[in-house]
């Protein structure tokens, strides 16, 4: 018998699709506490039809983070987006997101992403929500699923910090002025996070000329990235082309530490 993939492909992106969500939604079970929040007084009064959402951010050892970035995302619902989408813990770890009046609030499904309140210059974070490969590559990303329905209070407990920031602080090797076409001929630079596991981009940026040529030509300037804890690598393009001119190696970002990295010339980056 011939056991091609000819009548069996359609099963396997179902498969996989529904692999995913499974794993996604025992990940936010895993992360989303079942106790009260305690963040009640944060609720106030309440327009007819109206609820909030409210919920307590804490670390590792449950101890609530002041300062913390919450975001809130209706995925696939755009008219809807605007104003939730972030707010910061107060002194107790608190947050509250309200003004949701549109009936199709209650039926959507939301998902809530916390964050650490590491602080650290930089140029780029990829920050919630978050769109493209990621959420494909990591259930993590994936946020915390809701659905509000007739509750007037969402109380999503004690939810644990999901993303947990470090920097990572660029320089460029052996590029002498005269060398780097890449910063001497092009307007702008493209520059790209890449998902080292996967080897697949996740953020696309440009950068001037004059920023370029400051962060190269100048020993104080350093370019820094704001990115979650995990494996990652970044690639500078001039615009349009295919093959980076400069690169890093995959590095590791852990969290609430800042790192040194170098990128070396390749390509056409380099003018003989």
């Amino acid at each position: 018998m011939n056991r091609n993939n000819a009548g069996l492909t359609p099963f396997f992106p179902i498969l996989k699709s529904a692999v995913l969500l499974l794993t996604a939604i025992l990940f936010a079970a895993t992360v989303s506490a079942k106790q009260p929040s305690s963040c009640n007084k944060l609720i106030g009064s309440l327009p007819q039809s109206h609820f909030v959402v409210i919920g307590r951010v804490v670390d590792d050892n449950g101890k609530p983070i002041k300062g913390s970035d919450v975001s809130l995302d209706p995925r696939g619902s755009t008219e809807l987006r605007s104003p939730y989408e972030s707010v910061i813990t107060d002194e107790n770890g608190c947050f509250k997101f309200e003004g949701f009046g549109d009936k199709r609030a209650k039926k959507a499904t939301w998902f809530l992403y916390t964050t650490d309140n590491f602080i650290s210059p930089g140029i780029a974070r990829i920050s919630p929500p978050f769109v493209g490969h990621l959420p494909k590559l990591e259930p993590r990303y994936n946020g915390i699923p809701f659905v509000p329905g007739d509750r007037a209070v969402v109380d999503m407990g004690n939810v644990p910090v999901v993303f947990w920031y470090g920097s990572a602080r660029l320089r460029f090797e052996d590029c002498p002025e005269d060398k780097c076409s890449f910063a001497i001929q092009w307007p702008t630079a493209e520059v790209s996070i890449v998902h080292c596991t996967s080897n697949k981009w996740v953020e696309r940026g440009t950068l001037s000329k004059e920023k370029l040529r400051q962060y190269i030509y100048n020993p104080d300037a350093d370019l820094i990235y704001l990115l979650p804890a995990g494996r990652w690598k970044i690639n500078i393009y001039n615009r349009g082309e295919k093959k980076p001119v400069a690169a890093t190696a995959c590095f590791d970002i852990k969290r609430n530490k800042v790192i040194d990295l170098s990128a070396k010339l390749v390509g056409s980056g380099h003018r003989q």
